[in-house]
Parts: C-alpha cells; structure tokens; sequence
C-alpha cells in the first residue's frame, strides 16, 4: 500500500481549473454559485501557498461546477512532482 506523506493539491487544483474554463465560468460566476468570497475560490485554485481549503469549500465548488467531489478527490492521490527529478546525480 502507497502511504503519501501529502495530497496532491496541484493536481486537484488543476482539475478544478480545468472544468472551470471549460465550462467558461469566471472566478466572479463561480464565487456567487458557491457563496464564497472571490478572494477565497481564487485561493482554492491558484494559491500555491494556501492550505488545502476546508472539504465544504471544495464541495460547493464542485457543486458549482457540476462535478462531483469523489471524481476530483481521486486526484489528491496523483504522484507528487519529484523534486529533484532532472537533477544531477553525482
């Protein structure tokens, strides 16, 4: 059994972003149909720095964007960048 130290949060957050654009909905959109303050779904999606965001947060995204929470869940266990991949081995 894999045990990851941390979820990958890139790869939910690419995700997100990806079914946002193709659905054509802007950040202000998105933020009236979740309830959430813009400031707060543009961190859920492009802060690399912030936490993971709260599940309910994420849920009413997901809601938003009418996808389902478990299929981008799924994501969080995507392989993380290897850090030192590309780097010389010496």
């Amino acid at each position: 059994m894999d045990i990851r130290e941390q979820p990958n949060l890139d790869a939910l957050r690419r995700g997100v972003e990806a079914q946002r654009v193709r659905l054509g909905m802007t950040f202000d959109t998105l933020a009236v149909r979740t309830g959430l303050d813009r400031r707060t779904v543009i961190r859920l999606l492009r802060d690399d720095q912030a936490r993971g965001g709260t599940v309910e947060s994420w849920w009413r995204v997901c809601r938003a964007l009418e996808v389902e929470l478990a299929d981008l869940i799924s994501l969080l266990d995507e392989p993380l960048a290897d850090s030192t991949e590309g780097a010389d081995e010496t």
